[in-house]
Protein backbone atom coordinates (compact mmCIF):
# COMPACT_ATOMS: atom_id res chain seq x y z
CA UNK A 1 0.00 0.00 0.00
CA UNK A 2 1.34 3.25 -1.23
CA UNK A 3 1.41 6.19 1.49
CA UNK A 4 -1.17 7.99 -0.58
CA UNK A 5 -3.39 5.15 -0.71
CA UNK A 6 -6.46 4.74 1.67
CA UNK A 7 -7.20 1.36 3.12
CA UNK A 8 -10.05 0.56 4.57
CA UNK A 9 -10.06 -2.53 7.30
CA UNK A 10 -13.65 -3.77 8.07
CA UNK A 11 -15.33 -5.06 11.19
CA UNK A 12 -17.57 -7.53 9.42
CA UNK A 13 -20.01 -7.82 11.66
CA UNK A 14 -23.39 -8.47 11.42
CA UNK A 15 -24.37 -5.47 10.03
CA UNK A 16 -28.17 -4.10 8.25
CA UNK A 17 -28.94 -0.71 7.81
CA UNK A 18 -25.60 0.55 7.30
CA UNK A 19 -24.81 -1.74 4.43
CA UNK A 20 -25.57 0.79 1.48
CA UNK A 21 -22.39 2.45 3.12
CA UNK A 22 -20.59 -0.79 2.77
CA UNK A 23 -21.85 -1.67 -0.73
CA UNK A 24 -20.87 2.03 -1.24
CA UNK A 25 -16.83 1.41 -0.17
CA UNK A 26 -16.69 -1.53 -1.88
CA UNK A 27 -17.44 -0.17 -5.64
CA UNK A 28 -14.84 2.53 -4.79
CA UNK A 29 -12.60 -0.19 -4.03
CA UNK A 30 -13.31 -2.51 -7.38
CA UNK A 31 -12.68 0.79 -9.17
CA UNK A 32 -9.24 1.13 -7.79
CA UNK A 33 -9.50 3.82 -5.82
CA UNK A 34 -9.15 2.45 -2.24
CA UNK A 35 -8.49 -0.70 -0.82
CA UNK A 36 -11.13 -1.97 1.16
CA UNK A 37 -10.07 -5.24 3.43
CA UNK A 38 -13.32 -7.40 5.52
CA UNK A 39 -11.86 -8.57 8.90
CA UNK A 40 -13.97 -10.86 10.90
CA UNK A 41 -15.00 -10.16 14.59
CA UNK A 42 -12.60 -12.69 16.03
CA UNK A 43 -9.62 -11.27 14.23
CA UNK A 44 -10.34 -7.93 14.54
CA UNK A 45 -7.76 -5.97 16.95
CA UNK A 46 -8.72 -5.62 20.43
CA UNK A 47 -6.22 -2.73 20.69
CA UNK A 48 -8.33 -1.16 17.96
CA UNK A 49 -12.10 -2.10 19.58
CA UNK A 50 -12.03 -3.64 22.80
CA UNK A 51 -15.48 -6.73 22.37
CA UNK A 52 -17.32 -4.51 25.46
CA UNK A 53 -17.17 -1.40 22.91
CA UNK A 54 -17.97 -3.78 20.21
CA UNK A 55 -21.10 -4.99 21.94
CA UNK A 56 -22.85 -1.67 21.67
CA UNK A 57 -22.75 -1.61 18.34
CA UNK A 58 -25.83 -1.86 16.86
CA UNK A 59 -26.61 -3.67 13.35
CA UNK A 60 -27.20 -0.08 11.86
CA UNK A 61 -23.86 1.11 12.89
CA UNK A 62 -20.64 -0.10 11.45
CA UNK A 63 -16.95 0.33 12.67
CA UNK A 64 -13.64 0.11 10.33
CA UNK A 65 -10.10 1.81 10.48
CA UNK A 66 -8.76 3.86 7.45
CA UNK A 67 -5.27 3.81 6.88
CA UNK A 68 -2.90 5.75 5.20
CA UNK A 69 0.55 5.21 5.11
CA UNK A 70 1.46 4.66 9.30
CA UNK A 71 -1.52 6.34 9.89
CA UNK A 72 -4.89 5.46 11.52
CA UNK A 73 -8.22 6.97 11.75
CA UNK A 74 -11.09 4.97 13.71
CA UNK A 75 -14.45 5.41 11.89
CA UNK A 76 -18.14 4.63 12.59
CA UNK A 77 -20.84 4.80 10.20
CA UNK A 78 -24.02 4.96 12.31
CA UNK A 79 -27.15 5.08 10.08
CA UNK A 80 -29.60 4.85 13.17
CA UNK A 81 -33.11 6.64 12.79
CA UNK A 82 -32.17 9.06 15.50
CA UNK A 83 -30.16 10.72 17.88
CA UNK A 84 -30.74 8.98 20.84
CA UNK A 85 -29.19 5.81 19.51
CA UNK A 86 -25.28 6.87 19.91
CA UNK A 87 -23.31 4.68 20.36
CA UNK A 88 -21.07 4.44 23.43
CA UNK A 89 -18.15 2.92 21.19
CA UNK A 90 -17.72 6.49 20.06
CA UNK A 91 -14.91 6.78 22.33
CA UNK A 92 -13.20 4.34 20.57
CA UNK A 93 -13.48 6.50 17.09
CA UNK A 94 -12.21 9.41 15.69
CA UNK A 95 -14.42 10.03 12.79
CA UNK A 96 -18.88 9.32 13.38
CA UNK A 97 -20.85 9.72 10.54
CA UNK A 98 -24.15 10.38 11.93
CA UNK A 99 -27.42 9.93 9.81
CA UNK A 100 -29.24 12.03 12.53
CA UNK A 101 -27.46 14.91 13.13
CA UNK A 102 -28.83 17.65 13.62
CA UNK A 103 -26.73 21.36 14.33
CA UNK A 104 -28.81 22.31 17.36
CA UNK A 105 -27.77 19.25 19.21
CA UNK A 106 -24.17 19.12 18.31
CA UNK A 107 -22.47 22.33 17.26
CA UNK A 108 -25.20 24.29 19.42
CA UNK A 109 -25.19 21.42 22.33
CA UNK A 110 -28.77 22.36 22.84
CA UNK A 111 -31.77 20.36 22.20
CA UNK A 112 -33.28 20.89 18.35
CA UNK A 113 -36.65 23.21 17.69
CA UNK A 114 -39.60 20.41 17.07
CA UNK A 115 -42.27 20.31 14.45
CA UNK A 116 -45.03 22.64 15.40
CA UNK A 117 -47.91 19.78 16.10
CA UNK A 118 -45.63 17.93 18.16
CA UNK A 119 -46.56 18.24 21.85
CA UNK A 120 -44.47 18.14 25.62
CA UNK A 121 -45.45 14.64 26.44
CA UNK A 122 -44.21 13.97 22.30
CA UNK A 123 -40.43 15.35 23.68
CA UNK A 124 -39.65 15.01 27.41
CA UNK A 125 -37.98 11.65 26.64
CA UNK A 126 -35.79 12.65 24.01
CA UNK A 127 -34.56 15.88 25.89
CA UNK A 128 -33.70 13.78 28.90
CA UNK A 129 -32.09 11.59 26.74
CA UNK A 130 -30.01 14.02 25.07
CA UNK A 131 -29.05 16.18 28.34
CA UNK A 132 -27.66 12.37 29.18
CA UNK A 133 -25.88 11.91 26.27
CA UNK A 134 -24.52 16.02 26.19
CA UNK A 135 -23.12 14.93 29.79
CA UNK A 136 -21.25 11.67 28.99
CA UNK A 137 -19.75 12.34 25.44
CA UNK A 138 -20.47 16.04 25.02
CA UNK A 139 -16.63 16.32 24.40
CA UNK A 140 -16.48 13.76 21.46
CA UNK A 141 -19.03 16.34 19.95
CA UNK A 142 -16.79 17.16 17.10
CA UNK A 143 -15.72 13.94 16.08
CA UNK A 144 -19.48 13.61 14.51
CA UNK A 145 -20.45 14.27 11.07
CA UNK A 146 -23.74 14.27 9.20
CA UNK A 147 -23.51 11.56 6.65
CA UNK A 148 -26.79 10.49 4.30
CA UNK A 149 -31.03 10.01 5.01
CA UNK A 150 -31.76 6.99 6.23
CA UNK A 151 -30.78 4.07 3.23
CA UNK A 152 -32.90 1.01 2.18
CA UNK A 153 -32.44 -2.50 3.79
CA UNK A 154 -29.83 -4.31 1.10
CA UNK A 155 -31.30 -7.53 1.74
CA UNK A 156 -32.22 -9.19 -1.54
CA UNK A 157 -35.53 -10.26 -1.85
CA UNK A 158 -35.38 -13.10 -4.05
CA UNK A 159 -39.20 -12.99 -4.93
CA UNK A 160 -38.90 -10.17 -6.81
CA UNK A 161 -36.21 -12.02 -9.08
CA UNK A 162 -36.60 -14.27 -11.99
CA UNK A 163 -35.66 -18.09 -11.45
CA UNK A 164 -32.72 -17.62 -12.95
CA UNK A 165 -31.93 -15.35 -10.79
CA UNK A 166 -32.89 -16.56 -7.60
CA UNK A 167 -30.47 -19.69 -8.23
CA UNK A 168 -27.70 -17.12 -9.15
CA UNK A 169 -28.80 -15.65 -5.45
CA UNK A 170 -28.54 -18.83 -4.05
CA UNK A 171 -25.53 -19.69 -5.31
CA UNK A 172 -23.62 -16.49 -4.11
CA UNK A 173 -24.99 -16.81 -0.97
CA UNK A 174 -23.54 -20.06 -0.47
CA UNK A 175 -20.46 -18.56 -1.76
CA UNK A 176 -20.55 -15.63 0.82
CA UNK A 177 -20.74 -18.08 3.46
CA UNK A 178 -17.68 -20.09 2.28
CA UNK A 179 -16.01 -16.58 1.75
CA UNK A 180 -16.66 -15.21 6.03
CA UNK A 181 -14.84 -18.04 6.79
CA UNK A 182 -11.37 -15.98 5.83
CA UNK A 183 -9.88 -14.07 8.54
CA UNK A 184 -9.63 -11.06 6.19
CA UNK A 185 -9.83 -10.86 2.44
CA UNK A 186 -9.62 -8.06 0.47
CA UNK A 187 -12.31 -7.03 -2.01
CA UNK A 188 -12.38 -7.15 -5.35
CA UNK A 189 -14.59 -7.54 -8.44
CA UNK A 190 -15.00 -11.33 -7.23
CA UNK A 191 -16.99 -10.56 -4.32
CA UNK A 192 -19.88 -12.55 -3.65
CA UNK A 193 -21.33 -10.18 -1.30
CA UNK A 194 -20.79 -7.41 -3.61
CA UNK A 195 -22.44 -8.89 -6.68
CA UNK A 196 -25.46 -9.67 -4.19
CA UNK A 197 -25.13 -5.48 -3.37
CA UNK A 198 -25.39 -5.13 -6.81
CA UNK A 199 -28.72 -7.44 -7.84
CA UNK A 200 -30.09 -5.17 -5.07
CA UNK A 201 -28.91 -1.80 -6.07
CA UNK A 202 -29.72 -2.47 -9.92
CA UNK A 203 -33.45 -4.14 -8.62
CA UNK A 204 -33.89 -0.67 -6.96
CA UNK A 205 -32.94 1.70 -10.39
CA UNK A 206 -35.36 -0.77 -12.34
CA UNK A 207 -38.08 0.64 -10.41
CA UNK A 208 -37.51 4.22 -12.56
CA UNK A 209 -38.71 2.21 -15.64
CA UNK A 210 -42.27 1.94 -13.36
CA UNK A 211 -45.19 3.76 -15.55
CA UNK A 212 -47.74 5.87 -13.48
CA UNK A 213 -50.80 3.38 -12.08
CA UNK A 214 -51.44 4.58 -8.65
CA UNK A 215 -52.33 7.90 -7.26
CA UNK A 216 -50.68 6.94 -3.62
CA UNK A 217 -49.46 4.16 -1.96
CA UNK A 218 -48.52 3.36 1.57
CA UNK A 219 -48.25 0.68 4.29
CA UNK A 220 -47.34 2.01 7.71
CA UNK A 221 -47.47 1.52 11.02
CA UNK A 222 -48.62 3.51 14.29
CA UNK A 223 -45.57 4.14 15.57
CA UNK A 224 -43.50 7.87 16.01
CA UNK A 225 -46.10 10.14 17.31
CA UNK A 226 -49.74 8.15 16.70
CA UNK A 227 -51.74 10.93 16.39
CA UNK A 228 -50.00 12.89 13.24
CA UNK A 229 -49.68 9.10 11.54
CA UNK A 230 -53.15 8.69 11.83
CA UNK A 231 -54.35 11.91 10.61
CA UNK A 232 -52.28 11.23 7.38
CA UNK A 233 -54.43 7.63 7.19
CA UNK A 234 -57.96 9.56 7.37
CA UNK A 235 -57.32 12.13 4.68
CA UNK A 236 -56.39 9.50 2.54
CA UNK A 237 -59.28 7.34 3.47
CA UNK A 238 -61.21 10.61 2.50
CA UNK A 239 -59.42 11.24 -0.72
CA UNK A 240 -62.55 10.01 -3.54
CA UNK A 241 -61.80 9.18 -6.85
CA UNK A 242 -58.03 8.20 -6.06
CA UNK A 243 -56.12 5.50 -6.68
CA UNK A 244 -54.82 4.92 -3.66
CA UNK A 245 -53.92 1.97 -1.26
CA UNK A 246 -53.16 2.64 2.22
CA UNK A 247 -52.75 0.63 5.30
CA UNK A 248 -52.21 1.64 9.31
CA UNK A 249 -51.25 -1.35 11.37
CA UNK A 250 -50.20 -1.79 14.77
CA UNK A 251 -49.29 -5.73 16.90
CA UNK A 252 -52.47 -5.72 18.70
CA UNK A 253 -55.13 -3.20 18.11
CA UNK A 254 -57.86 -4.63 20.52
CA UNK A 255 -54.87 -4.04 23.99
CA UNK A 256 -56.12 -1.53 26.26
CA UNK A 257 -53.28 -0.56 27.49
CA UNK A 258 -51.48 0.31 23.98
CA UNK A 259 -49.33 3.68 24.16
CA UNK A 260 -51.25 5.31 21.65
CA UNK A 261 -54.59 5.05 23.23
CA UNK A 262 -53.14 7.70 25.65
CA UNK A 263 -52.78 10.21 22.81
CA UNK A 264 -56.05 9.30 20.30
CA UNK A 265 -58.94 11.33 21.91
CA UNK A 266 -61.77 9.41 22.69
CA UNK A 267 -64.33 10.63 19.95
CA UNK A 268 -61.54 9.14 17.81
CA UNK A 269 -60.77 6.06 19.27
CA UNK A 270 -63.60 3.87 17.48
CA UNK A 271 -62.64 5.10 14.01
CA UNK A 272 -58.91 4.55 14.64
CA UNK A 273 -59.35 0.90 15.52
CA UNK A 274 -61.43 0.68 12.59
CA UNK A 275 -58.57 1.61 10.84
CA UNK A 276 -56.45 -0.37 12.31
CA UNK A 277 -57.66 -3.62 11.54
CA UNK A 278 -58.54 -2.73 7.95
CA UNK A 279 -56.52 -5.41 6.14
CA UNK A 280 -55.24 -3.80 2.83
CA UNK A 281 -54.58 -5.88 0.33
CA UNK A 282 -51.62 -4.57 -2.03
CA UNK A 283 -51.93 -6.29 -5.53
CA UNK A 284 -48.41 -6.02 -6.16
CA UNK A 285 -44.95 -6.06 -4.19
CA UNK A 286 -44.58 -2.56 -2.07
CA UNK A 287 -41.30 -1.59 -3.33
CA UNK A 288 -43.16 -2.05 -7.10
CA UNK A 289 -46.51 -0.23 -6.14
CA UNK A 290 -45.03 2.53 -4.43
CA UNK A 291 -42.51 3.71 -7.60
CA UNK A 292 -45.55 3.21 -9.61
CA UNK A 293 -47.59 6.09 -7.81
CA UNK A 294 -47.84 9.63 -8.60
CA UNK A 295 -47.33 10.91 -4.72
CA UNK A 296 -44.91 9.30 -2.32
CA UNK A 297 -46.44 10.38 0.85
CA UNK A 298 -44.74 9.67 4.39
CA UNK A 299 -45.34 10.94 7.78
CA UNK A 300 -41.64 11.56 9.87
CA UNK A 301 -40.29 8.53 10.74
CA UNK A 302 -40.10 6.96 14.64
CA UNK A 303 -37.59 9.60 16.79
CA UNK A 304 -37.50 11.79 13.98
CA UNK A 305 -35.41 9.49 11.33
CA UNK A 306 -35.91 9.23 7.94
CA UNK A 307 -37.63 6.14 6.06
CA UNK A 308 -35.66 3.81 4.72
CA UNK A 309 -38.72 3.16 2.08
CA UNK A 310 -38.34 7.04 1.66
CA UNK A 311 -34.70 6.35 0.06
CA UNK A 312 -36.38 4.15 -2.54
CA UNK A 313 -38.89 6.61 -3.38
CA UNK A 314 -35.57 9.27 -3.52
CA UNK A 315 -33.69 7.33 -5.53
CA UNK A 316 -36.70 6.52 -8.25
CA UNK A 317 -37.57 10.08 -7.78
CA UNK A 318 -40.84 10.22 -6.35
CA UNK A 319 -42.69 12.70 -6.17
CA UNK A 320 -42.47 12.85 -2.73
CA UNK A 321 -44.82 15.06 0.26
CA UNK A 322 -43.32 14.43 3.44
CA UNK A 323 -42.50 16.30 6.64
CA UNK A 324 -39.77 18.78 6.04
CA UNK A 325 -36.22 16.43 7.11
CA UNK A 326 -35.40 16.86 11.00
CA UNK A 327 -31.70 15.59 10.64
CA UNK A 328 -29.10 16.92 8.25
CA UNK A 329 -27.34 15.06 5.33
CA UNK A 330 -23.86 16.09 3.92
CA UNK A 331 -25.36 17.72 0.99
CA UNK A 332 -28.52 20.26 0.81
CA UNK A 333 -31.32 18.41 0.37
CA UNK A 334 -33.33 21.35 -0.71
CA UNK A 335 -31.75 20.41 -4.24
CA UNK A 336 -34.51 17.55 -4.36
CA UNK A 337 -37.77 18.77 -5.75
CA UNK A 338 -39.99 17.81 -2.42
CA UNK A 339 -43.60 19.22 -1.17
CA UNK A 340 -43.35 19.07 2.60
CA UNK A 341 -46.00 19.01 5.25
CA UNK A 342 -47.54 22.64 6.28
CA UNK A 343 -50.25 22.66 8.66
CA UNK A 344 -52.25 19.38 7.47
CA UNK A 345 -52.60 16.02 5.43
CA UNK A 346 -55.04 17.79 3.57
CA UNK A 347 -52.81 19.33 1.62
CA UNK A 348 -51.78 16.25 0.11
CA UNK A 349 -55.05 16.61 -2.14
CA UNK A 350 -54.02 19.61 -3.93
CA UNK A 351 -50.83 18.67 -4.55
CA UNK A 352 -52.17 15.25 -5.96
CA UNK A 353 -53.90 17.91 -8.28
CA UNK A 354 -50.48 19.16 -9.56
CA UNK A 355 -49.07 16.32 -10.61
CA UNK A 356 -50.42 15.60 -14.11
CA UNK A 357 -48.25 12.84 -15.93
CA UNK A 358 -45.76 15.47 -17.41
CA UNK A 359 -45.32 16.64 -14.46
CA UNK A 360 -44.41 13.30 -12.72
CA UNK A 361 -42.37 12.80 -15.29
CA UNK A 362 -40.38 16.00 -15.04
CA UNK A 363 -39.83 15.57 -10.81
CA UNK A 364 -38.94 11.97 -11.29
CA UNK A 365 -35.99 12.44 -13.82
CA UNK A 366 -35.10 15.80 -11.79
CA UNK A 367 -34.88 14.15 -8.36
CA UNK A 368 -33.06 10.75 -10.03
CA UNK A 369 -30.42 13.54 -11.17
CA UNK A 370 -29.87 14.66 -7.81
CA UNK A 371 -29.83 11.17 -6.18
CA UNK A 372 -26.68 9.85 -8.56
CA UNK A 373 -25.01 13.64 -7.85
CA UNK A 374 -25.15 12.66 -4.18
CA UNK A 375 -26.22 9.32 -3.01
CA UNK A 376 -25.71 6.92 -5.07
CA UNK A 377 -23.15 4.41 -3.97
CA UNK A 378 -20.03 6.45 -5.74
CA UNK A 379 -20.70 9.54 -4.52
CA UNK A 380 -21.18 8.94 -0.88
CA UNK A 381 -18.06 6.47 -0.96
CA UNK A 382 -16.28 9.97 -2.10
CA UNK A 383 -17.45 11.53 0.85
CA UNK A 384 -16.53 8.97 3.28
CA UNK A 385 -12.98 9.04 1.86
CA UNK A 386 -12.72 13.12 1.26
CA UNK A 387 -13.85 13.38 4.75
CA UNK A 388 -11.37 11.06 6.36
CA UNK A 389 -8.54 12.69 4.50
CA UNK A 390 -9.94 16.01 5.61
CA UNK A 391 -9.31 14.41 9.16
CA UNK A 392 -5.84 12.80 8.20
CA UNK A 393 -4.59 16.97 7.08
CA UNK A 394 -6.30 18.89 10.47
CA UNK A 395 -4.39 15.93 12.38
CA UNK A 396 -0.91 16.69 10.41
CA UNK A 397 -1.60 20.23 10.61
CA UNK A 398 -1.74 19.32 15.05
CA UNK A 399 1.39 18.02 14.79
Amino acid sequence: MTEDRLQIEWLDKKDRHSRYAKYALMELACQGDIDFVKVRPSHFSQDILPDAKRAELLPSQSFFVARLGKRSCRVILDCAESFIFLSQAITESDLYFCSSYHRDLFEKREFLTPYPWQREYDLSFYKDKFTSIEDTFGELFDNIVPFIPLPMVMDIPARLFSRLAQVRIVSLLLWHKIVKRSARWQVGGWDPELHLFRMRYEKLRSYRENELQYDVVLRDALWGWPHHRLRLHQVLRSLSGRKIYSSLSVNDPDDPAAYWRGVIPDSELEDTIRILKDKVVFPRPYEEMLTSSRLAVFATGKHWGSRMIAFISLLCGGPLMMDPPMYASYFPMSEFKIDYFNKDWAEIDFVLQQIDYDRWVALRLHNQRVFDKYLAPLPVAHYVCRTIRAWFDDENRKV
